[in-house]
């Protein structure tokens, strides 16, 4: 099963640790469906904040720079 599907499961048992273990892993493998959640509503809306968190870290590392 894709880590982002599973990673929703983790952060929804509050699963902190094993939920971003599940999204760097997603960032790694560079699952398309990793991008959906990017740029939608979707996880975000329902993702604690420290999902928040990691997205947006995630989104500073595969934007490019401004020029």
């Amino acid at each position: 099963m894709n880590p982002v599907v599973h990673a929703l499961a983790w952060a929804a048992l509050g699963e902190k640790e094993r939920t971003l273990e599940l999204l760097a892993l997603a960032e790694t493998d560079r699952t398309p469906l990793l991008i959906l959640f990017l740029a939608g509503p979707g996880f975000r809306a329902l993702a604690p904040a420290w999902v928040e968190a990691w997205f947006a870290g995630l989104r500073r590392r595969i934007e490019p720079a401004s020029s």
